[in-house]
This record gives C-alpha cells, structure tokens and sequence, in this order.
C-alpha cells in the first residue's frame, strides 16, 4: 500500500484498491489494538505479511523435536489401526485430526498456503469440529485470497460461537482485504 493524495491504494487480489485515507485512519483509531489493526498500519508502511496461524496446536507427541516426516508416519500407523478389533477409533481420529492441524501449521509458518489448506482438510475429514482447524484454515484461505470460502467457514463458527473472537477477527479481516472496510470495523468492534 502506498499513500496517494487523499487515498492509500493498496494491490489486493491481483488488481489496485483505493480506500479513503480518512477510513484507514479510521480503522487504525478504532482498532488499534487488535491484530488486524496492526496489519493494517503495516501495510500503510509497505509492509507485507500474510497471517499467521489462527491458533497454535501443540507438538505431537514423540521426538523432542518433532518433524513432519515423523508425523506423517504416526498418521500412517494410526490409520492402519483403525480397522484393529477393538481399537478406539474416536481416540485415533482425534489424534490424526491434530496431527494433521499441526502439519497445517507447519505449512502456514513456511508460507505454503495451499499445503496448509490441504492439511486442514484432512484434519477435518477426522474431526469435523476441531476448531484450530476450521479457524485456521480459514486462515489458510484470506491468504490464498479465497474470501467467499473463508467466510462462509468463519460464518458457520460464528453461528455456533457467536462471540469467537477468533472468527470475528478473520472475518474483519476478510472484510477489509475485499474492500469492505466499514464492514470490517464492524467485525473487530464486537
């Protein structure tokens, strides 16, 4: 983003977008200390950085220092053991489904999106409502510039958890990366 006169255009989602300074002023004054705010100041700046992680998952289980490699052949094993006699098969989704969430993060933190998404998905395919996967793969998605499918993710959570402030956060951003400033304020605001 750079500052052009009265306007601050800012190239969103391959095109030029220019948003009233007054409004980005406003955001900043509004919003100042979330996130997005930041965010906001930042790319004011000619800074870039995409999003992090919506929410962290811890390590999985195993080595001190956990690899990817080493989670996948965990997933490998623990999906084999889902057709044992007896086996806790909740138990074992559950695990795969973090293991998953914490490749996605691992992609996230590489700034490889798509990876992430994948990851998140597959999570989800384990545990439908692990919610560090659907936050961050909603995440994964505002960075991919996949707003529509970001919010109607963001949209289901809030519908069930009405004041996540998590999705609320996301969703303002959302907003604001498509132009929707006021929109955006709205969503920080609550």
């Amino acid at each position: 983003c750079r500052q052009e006169g009265v306007e601050m255009k800012c190239r969103l989602a391959g095109g030029v977008i220019g948003f009233p300074l007054a409004q980005v002023e406003r955001i900043e004054k509004q919003a100042a200390p979330a996130a997005s705010a930041r965010r906001v100041r930042a790319a004011r700046v000619g800074a870039s950085a995409p999003l992090p992680p919506a929410v962290e998952v811890a390590p999985p289980a195993g080595p001190a220092t956990p690899t990817p490699e080493a989670a996948n052949a965990r997933i490998e094993t623990l999906t084999r053991s889902l057709t044992a006699p007896g086996a806790d098969t909740g138990a074992i989704h559950g695990e795969i489904s973090v293991l998953y969430a914490w490749l996605g993060n691992m992609a996230m933190m590489g700034n490889d999106f798509e990876g992430a998404d994948g990851h998140y998905l597959s999570a989800l395919e384990h545990e439908p409502r692990l919610m560090v996967a659907r936050l961050n793969r909603a995440t994964a998605l505002i960075n991919l510039s996949r707003y529509e499918a970001a919010d109607g993710i963001l949209h289901e959570i809030l519908s069930e958890q009405p004041d996540n402030a998590r999705a609320l956060d996301l969703l303002g951003e959302s907003a604001v990366q498509t132009g929707r400033i006021d929109e955006g304020i709205q969503m920080w605001e609550k």
